[in-house]
Parts: C-alpha cells; structure tokens; sequence
C-alpha cells in the first residue's frame, strides 16, 4: 500500500514539474519594431532572419511552433482583412475576432493542432530617422492532446501582447 502511495506521489508530482515548465515564459524583444513579448521557455530558437524582423521557435519534439514577426503597413485601411485571410487560409477556425486595431484567430490545422495567431496594428511609430505604421504578430501551434499547459501559456501571451 505504502509502495502505491509513493507511485501516485512520484507520477503526480513529475506531471506537475512538467506542467509548470511548460508555462514559464522569456522574454523576447524585437528592436526593430520595438516591442518585446513573451514565449515559452521551453522552447528553442531558430536562427533569427537577418532583418531583424522576428523569431521562430520549436519545442524539442517539433510539435509546437512559436513566431513572432513585424511587417511595415502600405495600406492600413485594408491590413487587418489581409492579416485575417492569412491566419484563416486552410485551417478550420473557431475563434475569430476583428477590431480596426487587432485581429484574434485561432482553430485547428489540417495536421489536428490547434493554432493561436493575434496581430496589432501599430500606427505612427517613430524609429530614429522614420515613422511608419506597422503590425506586430504572434502566432502559436501545438498538439491538441497537449492542450492543457499550451492554452494555459496562451492566455498568459496573449494578454501581455497589447498595443
């Protein structure tokens, strides 16, 4: 009996650890489009583009994908339809969300995973030498059967990502 308890014991707490561990976050900070956002910490980096326009990121099993990117805005009247197009093209989406200044989409792939993309738009950003509108994005995929910890990171993201 004594045996069985420490089983549980020792089962619950590594599902614990690894829960935990999922759910811590870096930060991450985009020079170029000035601003920094949160990712998980488990994840590893990808090389970084050499505009500096953002960062990939991959669990180690390659399940989960993690990327955050800036892109100057040439037409702002029509830049959050195209953002929206673009996040929903061949996915089944179940959450979508549009203001003038934000879009929210999120769903399944074809793959089964469920993904989570926000994008904002920045407008007169002044960088040394030049203002320019812009939009900032972050977008998350992961295994559905690893719902639990990813969605609970997700949120964590998603509400620090503001304007």
């Amino acid at each position: 009996m004594l045996t069985r308890r420490i089983f549980f014991l020792l089962v619950f707490f590594a599902f614990g650890a690894s829960v935990s561990t999922a759910q811590q976050t870096k930060l991450y900070s985009n020079a170029r489009f000035n601003y920094s956002i949160k990712y998980p910490a488990a994840m590893i980096a990808d090389p970084a583009p050499t505009n500096g326009d953002g960062q990939s990121y991959r669990s180690a099993d390659g399940l989960a994908e993690y990327t955050t990117w800036g892109s100057v805005v040439i037409r702002t009247d029509t830049v959050m339809q195209e953002q929206l197009f673009m996040a929903s093209e061949g996915r089944r989406v179940t959450l979508k969300r549009v203001k003038p200044n934000f879009i929210v989409v999120s769903g399944y792939q074809d793959d089964g995973r469920i993904f989570y993309r926000k994008t904002i738009l920045v407008k007169a950003n002044t960088v040394p030498g030049m203002t320019y509108d812009y939009i900032k994005s972050f977008e998350i995929v992961y295994p559905a059967n690893q719902r639990n910890p990813y969605d609970k990171i997700v949120t964590e993201i998603a509400h620090a990502f503001v304007k």
